[in-house]
Parts: C-alpha cells; structure tokens; sequence
C-alpha cells in the first residue's frame, strides 16, 4: 500500500491548492481524482470569480503578467494565463421585461469569468511537477481512520496516509463515509440543466436572471462564457418536476428574452443534483479535513476553494512539525473557519421573494427600481447594499401598493427553518445523503 503524508481527493480548485501548498512545504502528497482529464469541463460548473472584492476572507486579482490568480491578503497564488471577461450587471427581468440591475461602485465588474478547465490543468501540471503522485480515473469506495493516520480505498487501490483532505466537492462521498453528515441539516435537492450555446445576443454582456415567481419557481440565468459569443444558460429548481427541455424553448420562443435568442445552436449539454446542508460547523477530526463540501455556498467553488486546501495544510504541516495531538492538530484551521465561514453566513437565509411573489407581484415590484442599483455578488456586502436600498425604497412602494409591501415584509420575516421545509420534503430522503 502507498503511504503518504496527506491524502487529497479531488482535483479541483480545492484539491490543487491543497498540493501546491502540500509541496511548497515539503510534504509528500497523493491527489486522487475520478476523472482522467480535467479540461474541458463536462458538467454544470460556474465559471465565475469575484475579482478585487474582500471575501471569506481575502480578495483575489489576475495578474496577466505573471499569469496568475493572486490571493492579496495570504499571498498564496495559482497559475492562469488563459482569457478572462468581464461581466457588467446582474439583470434580474420580469414576466413582462421589467427589470432590477445590479451593478457594482465605480463602474468596476459584477464579477469575471474565467476558463476553469484551462485553469485546473494548468495547476495540476504544476502541482505533478512539484511532486504532487496524480492518479486518475480513480473512485473513491470508503475511508477507514485510526489514531495514526487514514486508509482510502478506491476501485483500483488502497492508500494510507496521516492526513485526508477531501475535496471532493459538493456532497462529497468523503465527507459520507467518514461520517461528517450525521451532524448536518438537510436543506433540500436543487437540480439543474445547463446549456451552453451560442446565438444569445443581449444589449450587454450581463448576467441574467428571468423570474417569475411562483408562476415558475424555476430561474432561468443566462451568463457569459469566457469565448466572446458563447453563452451559459442554467434552469434551476427544487421542485421534482421541473420540465427544463420545456421552460427552455418557452423562454426561447415566448419571453421577455426571447428578442435575444437568434440562431442558437447547442454546443454541450449538462446537468447536476446537489443535495444542499448546512455548513460544517466542526470539518477536521480523525485525521480528516473536509473542504470542498464544508460549506454549501456554491461561490466558494471558484473564488477562495483553493484558499480552503491551502489553509487545511498549513494547518497539517503545523501538526507534523510540532508533534500535536488531539484537538491541537485541527484548532488553527477550526478558528480559521468558523471565523470566516461559520460567523459569517450561518444559514442559507430564510423565504425567497424571488420564488413566493407571483409573476404579476414581480412585475410591479421591478416596475419601482431606478435604472440601476449599486449592488454586490459577495454575499454579505450585497445583504448591507440591498438592505439599504430597499429601506429607502419600501415607503415609496407602501403609498402605491401596501399589500405588497405586507406580504414582502411577511417573506422576510419568515423563519429560515419554515422556509426551507417544503424543499426538504420535495428533496430527496435525508436517510439516501447522510450516514
């Protein structure tokens, strides 16, 4: 049996900063993956980077120069010399074409999008040549963990190691098979087509939301790709009979978007289930540390997953060199966490507005908004922005229409729990994700 001193599973953004940190100190890695090639991405995946804004933690910029994607506060850094492009405005539009833009201060990007694929081989290549073991084409069957270490079990072989860091993503089975989901709330099964097409032309190379409530509590998004033309299109829902074929080609023939499709043509088609809990309030026990699934935020997956990797090995080599045990191994990434993941968003959030106004009650809410409306994709900075706004905004919507402004005020005040129980029941059985 192969040993190590870290196990990492998962060759993604998490998985790579884990072995670019891994070899910079010296530490002898093995990096499990399941599939044989990263590029080109085959799945539903967000290609997106909040870029130059604080967030969990730190911010990140691209350095073409250099060709990379800097962490400014940590200074830890990842290889990128591909294309980036920047996206303008989050456009939310109504049944009707009524709209709510967001655009960020200073006329600075929403957010950028990126070539992951390029991105992950790039950094993965980096990774082997620095001594990273890559074995591909690997699935992960259990895990068993001792007081000295951990043994994971693939199709193909076992291998042992002193520490498990699993970044497998969103409901990792890492996470399953060593046992970290008993503790979890279970939030409910969003599923998700995505198409990637070109043929969508808009006025400006926006993000794009169409809502209709609970008309259709499915959110067709449109975004940009990196390849000036091609575009994202992503349905989203948590009901279990979401017809995406259908809500497709009606928004592409009968909507309020339907002047921007012109001759779409179909390059890949996708699809994802993700069973949503909540975060992790403890990832690191047993010699394992949980990352890419220790959060549910999906905007961790690009931005700062890789800063997660990095911070789990820094806290393993701090381990190693000092001879810790018990609850000294894993306190550093512990506080490290909780500060910036546990205390800073503790709940997916209570009732939508977005889902439990009707098409109408949309259309009518969007009628109200300015032409634009300084705004933020990090998630707590755009809870203030909007928060703000929208106290200024409600008197004047109260004057017009006060029922409508009762029942927003009724979404908000909804408990998250209550909010979140019918897409609990709609999703699959908490017994089928947690052991």
């Amino acid at each position: 049996m192969k040993t190590y001193d870290i196990i990492i599973v998962g060759a993604g953004p998490g998985g790579l900063g884990a072995c670019l940190k891994a070899s910079s100190l010296g530490l002898k890695a093995a990096l499990i993956e399941r599939r044989t090639r990263l590029a080109p991405l085959t799945r539903a995946c967000s290609e997106g980077l909040l870029h130059d804004e604080f967030y969990f933690g730190d911010s990140v910029t691209i350095n073409k120069e250099r060709g990379a994607i800097d962490f400014k506060q940590t200074g830890f850094s990842l290889s990128y010399t591909g294309k980036t492009r920047e996206v303008s405005s989050l456009i939310n539009v109504s049944r009707s074409g009524n709209r709510m833009k967001l655009v960020r201060e200073n006329g600075l990007p929403l957010h950028l999008v990126f070539d992951k694929g390029r991105y992950l081989e790039e950094n993965l290549e980096r990774a082997i040549q620095a001594g990273t073991s890559f074995f591909p084409n690997h699935n992960v069957t259990g895990i068993e963990t001792s007081p000295d270490g951990v043994t994971v079990h693939t199709d193909k072989e076992s291998f042992r190691a002193r520490f498990l860091v699993a970044a497998d993503g969103h409901n990792s089975l890492c996470a399953r098979f060593a046992g970290f989901n008993r503790e979890r709330k279970f939030y409910g099964t969003l599923t998700a087509d995505c198409w990637h097409i070109t043929g969508f032309e808009p006025e400006e190379t926006a993000h794009i939301h169409l809502l209709e409530g609970s008309d259709d509590p499915s959110v067709f998004c449109v975004c940009p790709r990196v390849e000036e033309g091609e575009w994202s299109v992503v349905i989203s829902g948590f009901a279990r009979n979401l017809e995406h074929q259908k809500r497709f080609e009606q928004v592409q023939n009968k909507s309020a978007l339907s002047k921007y499709f012109k001759k779409v043509q179909v390059i890949r088609r996708s699809a994802c289930v993700l069973n949503l809990m909540e975060p992790l309030k403890n990832p690191c026990r047993d010699n394992v540390f949980i990352i890419g699934d220790g959060a549910w935020f999906g905007q961790t997956s690009n931005t700062h997953a890789a800063l997660t990797g990095a911070k789990a090995v820094e806290c393993i080599h701090n381990a190693l060199q000092n001879s810790f045990r018990g609850d000294e191994v894993y306190q550093p990434y512990r506080n490290w966490w909780t500060g910036n993941f546990i205390n800073y968003l503790k709940v997916p959030g209570g009732a939508n507005m977005f889902e439990l106004l009707t098409a109408n009650e949309l259309d009518e809410f969007f009628s109200y908004m300015p032409n634009e409306i300084v705004a933020s994709m990090e998630p707590k900075k755009a809870q203030q922005l909007l928060g703000a706004f929208f106290q200024k905004l409600l008197p004047d919507i109260q004057s017009k229409n006060p029922a409508l402004v009762q029942k927003i005020a009724a979404i908000q005040m909804q408990p998250t729990d209550e909010a979140w129980q019918e897409k609990q029941q709609t999703g699959f059985p908490v017994s089928s994700i947690v052991e």
